[in-house]
């Protein structure tokens, strides 16, 4: 299983302290002072100085331009990241905001069906940016689904889904069935 621990510096203009602040497959983990004292207001902030998700860090840099700053300190070298770990992390993040903080269950024929949507998203892209792009926007727009596939959440589910899933995201259908009479047939006959 892909998982990634990210470290951040994070210093203060007005204090002197320092502290890093470590991510785990995008959620906060922990913040380690690292030197310099910490005043009482300095404490009493800590906490709206610092995203819970890693996602929200260039908005809080903007945020807090001029009093902090967010600093990267462990980088991603490309022969470490592939595309797979990268879907898998999107994945995760997702899984995590939609279940409450529940990590994802990660067994072998998940991993198959996410290598399968890799590889769908190649196929249908052109590079391996695009692709991981067009993910992200699937994953980033999960709310924007009918309740029934936004209850989908399983790689596999999403992968057998993803057809629809697709079309619902490119507009071509709204899926918001109540019942067998709201099925919308793609051709105007009744039956």
């Amino acid at each position: 299983m892909a998982e990634l621990t990210r470290k951040y510096k994070v210093t203060f203009n007005s204090y002197p302290a320092e502290f890093t602040v470590v991510y785990y497959n995008g959620s906060f983990k922990r913040i380690v002072h690292d030197k310099g004292q910490i005043a009482d207001k300095l404490w009493q902030s800590l906490t709206k100085a610092i995203p819970r998700d890693e996602s929200a860090i260039k908005a809080f840099s903007v945020k807090f331009a001029g009093k902090m700053k967010i600093e990267r300190v462990t980088k991603d070298t490309d022969k470490d990241v592939t595309l797979y770990t990268h879907f898998l992390r999107s994945y995760w993040q997702l899984h995590i905001k939609e279940c409450d903080g529940n990590k994802p269950v990660m067994s072998k024929s998940e991993g198959a069906n996410l290598k399968k949507i890799v590889a769908y998203f190649q196929e249908n892209s052109k590079d391996d940016k695009q692709a991981q792009l067009d993910w992200e926007a699937i994953l980033r727009d999960w709310n924007k689904l009918s309740k029934f596939y936004q209850s989908q959440i399983k790689l596999s589910q999403i992968y057998s889904n993803l057809s629809n899933i697709l079309i619902q995201m490119k507009g071509n259908k709204k899926a918001v069935s109540k019942g067998f009479d709201d099925v919308v047939m793609p051709t105007d006959e009744k039956f």
